[in-house]
């Protein structure tokens, strides 16, 4: 689902990764000041399924700062 979703956004001419200045410890900074996080605690939007999401702050800090380094 993720590669066919890029692939849309692609094809609609979105981007997919982030402009080059911004960096993995940025993301951290402003994903804290985010309305979902709480006492502390990143919280996100996963998608389960197309049209299906759930909110968690359930994640690995690890997975976390690599997702982080391939997009930023």
């Amino acid at each position: 689902q993720a590669n066919r979703i890029a692939q849309l956004l692609t094809a609609l001419k979105l981007p997919i990764k982030l402009a080059n200045h911004v960096g993995a410890e940025d993301m951290l900074k402003a994903m804290g000041m985010d309305k979902k996080a709480a006492d502390g605690r990143l919280r996100f939007v996963v998608a389960s399924a197309l049209g299906q999401v759930q909110l968690t702050d359930s994640y690995n800090p690890r997975v976390l700062n690599d997702v982080l380094a391939e997009f930023c």
